[in-house]
């Protein structure tokens, strides 16, 4: 379980969180259907476990098209 990891959702502020063990526990408190997730700088999943000072970002995710 990570003791610390800072996270940003759909370019609002930046907030710290204890005790998270895994991306799907963000994606809960922040009530997100389906978000784009990056963990420090690389795409990442909601099963993924977190590590200490993870760096956790939620985007929305982008249809390409023409």
């Amino acid at each position: 379980m990570a003791k610390t990891v800072t996270v940003q959702a759909l370019g609002g502020e930046s907030k710290t969180y204890d005790n998270v063990e895994s991306i799907q526990d963000l994606i809960n408190e922040y009530d997100l259907d389906n978000p784009s997730i990056k963990v420090n700088g690389k795409t990442a999943s909601a099963s993924d476990i977190l590590d200490d000072y993870a760096f956790v970002s939620f985007g929305e995710k982008v249809k390409g098209g023409k």
